[in-house]
């Protein structure tokens, strides 16, 4: 189930759905910000998305079947192992492009190839496959100096919304003052950037 302002009520009503049918799980994620659903309101606020997850995470507790959520959801460390980033899948689109991942590909928003590795019909898969891990890389090369050097917002805790400002997929934000996440009109109470530094000191340290 997609989380949007018009359905947040319903998570435990669908949770109560899939035990009566007899599913394994109910699995939920984040809607992706874009121009079409900031017009049509659709999109939490970063608050209300932590109040969603509360409430999620309550239920995976409690539930007669398996309650997750897919990945985008609040971490609190700054460096959020999902797949792509741990070199465990890449995206194929319909049109044979490989992108950096399912989430970012065709974005509804600027700069749309900048995860764009290249089209099977050009290079090879292994070529691909090369590609997306000198991005990976480079990628988390440079978010780990943005944490080192304090950087990090509130919502970049929030891992596919901070892709999406990485690789500059956000520039239509200029057209929706005060929306819900512009980090110059928004923030998360009870959260600062010295955790992100501290987080990225333990992970290299670790390594």
């Amino acid at each position: 189930m997609v989380l949007t302002s018009q359905n947040r009520q319903e998570i435990g009503e669908m949770v109560e759905l899939g035990a009566r049918l007899g599913s394994n799980a109910v699995r939920f994620g984040h809607l992706m910000p874009t121009p079409e659903t900031a017009m049509r309101g659709l999109d939490l606020s970063p608050q209300e998305r932590l109040e969603v997850e509360a409430e999620i995470w309550r239920l995976k507790e409690s539930a007669p079947i398996l309650v997750a959520m897919a990945p985008g959801y609040f971490s609190e460390s700054a460096l959020f192992p999902c797949a792509p980033l741990e070199l465990q899948e890449l995206n194929l689109d319909y049109r044979g492009n490989v992108t950096l991942c399912c989430h970012l590909s065709g974005y509804s928003g600027a700069n749309d190839g900048a995860d764009f590795m290249g089209n099977l019909s050009e290079i090879s898969f292994t070529e691909a496959v090369n590609r997306s891990r000198a991005m990976v890389a480079a990628y988390l090369s440079e978010k780990q100096a943005g944490v080192a050097r304090g950087e990090l917002g509130q919502t970049d805790h929030f891992p596919c919304w901070y892709c999406l400002k990485h690789l500059d997929k956000v520039s239509w934000l200029k057209n929706f003052p005060n929306h819900p996440w512009d980090d110059q009109a928004n923030s998360i109470p009870g959260r600062n950037n010295d955790d992100a530094r501290s987080e990225v000191s333990t992970s290299s340290s670790s390594r």
